[in-house]
């Protein structure tokens, strides 16, 4: 079985868990294309059944790790001496930042952010707070990952309560069809 999207196979994004909320991909991911017709922006109960580390999370990254991933990309700010959140999305994901440094200041999403910084590091961009302070970016936020598509945590969790896949499926993408392909 697939999951089709006006006609066309759909290649989906998953991350694991939403934070109580899904993104678009524009939001969630920076995509540069046109937003796909099958992403759907949720909005989910914090279910206590998912792991506190991915519910509710603080994370402290030394400056001199941000500023070298940052500079990995081509970005050179010197160190890391304030971060602003300056837009957020729909979900409420941080989506744009201003990223001050010893060395200038740049204006970037906050999803390349992420990616420079280490998304396992910061797990996401559902950020209530980023501040620099004693040599360490500290953020505060709820998910783990971009937001787009599937939660697995969340997909996890209805299929434990007796939802279907198609079920399941449906609380993540719109205007989908799931079709049996047999050769």
């Amino acid at each position: 079985q697939v999951m089709v999207h006006d006609g066309e196979f759909v290649k989906a994004w998953f991350h694991s868990y939403s934070g109580g909320h899904t993104a678009t991909a524009k939001e969630g991911l920076n995509y540069q294309e046109e937003e796909p017709g099958f992403i759907k922006t949720a909005e989910f109960e914090k279910d206590s059944r998912i792991p506190e580390e991915h519910r509710f999370w603080t994370v402290s990254i030394p400056t001199e790790e941000v500023s070298s991933g940052l500079r990995e990309r081509g970005i050179d700010i010197g160190e890391l001496r304030q971060v602003n959140i300056v837009e957020r999305g729909p979900s409420g994901r941080a989506t744009m930042l201003h990223v001050t440094g010893t060395g200038g200041t740049e204006d970037m999403h906050a999803a390349d952010f992420r990616i420079a910084v280490g998304p396992e590091k910061l797990k996401s961009t559902l950020v209530e707070e980023m501040r620099v302070e004693g040599g360490n970016l500290v953020a505060r936020g709820s998910g783990y990952g971009h937001g787009v598509g599937l939660s697995q945590w969340d997909a996890f969790w209805m299929a434990e309560d007796g939802q279907s896949a198609e079920q399941i499926l449906n609380n993540f993408f719109q205007d989908i069809q799931i079709r049996s392909v047999w050769d």
